[in-house]
């Protein structure tokens, strides 16, 4: 949902490096459902602060901006 109430659809890819295995594997339950609502969550917060004019003009930077926060 942009910021001008428009429901927008979006197809991203992100790859996660997981640097110490066995805390993924002991200390969280779903490591796949807790790496997609981490994703949701920064694609709805990134995506939310625009309306839809500036996220078609302005996809590099959304980008750069989503790579951040999930870097």
């Amino acid at each position: 949902m942009t910021k001008d109430n428009i429901l927008i659809s979006i197809d991203a890819a992100v790859y996660y490096r997981i640097d110490n295995a066995r805390y993924s594997t002991y200390r969280v339950q779903s490591i796949v459902s807790a790496v997609a609502e981490i994703t949701y969550s920064i694609l709805k917060n990134s995506t939310g602060n625009f309306i839809l004019q500036d996220l078609l003009e302005k996809r590099n930077d959304i980008a750069d901006d989503i790579e951040k926060q999930v870097g």
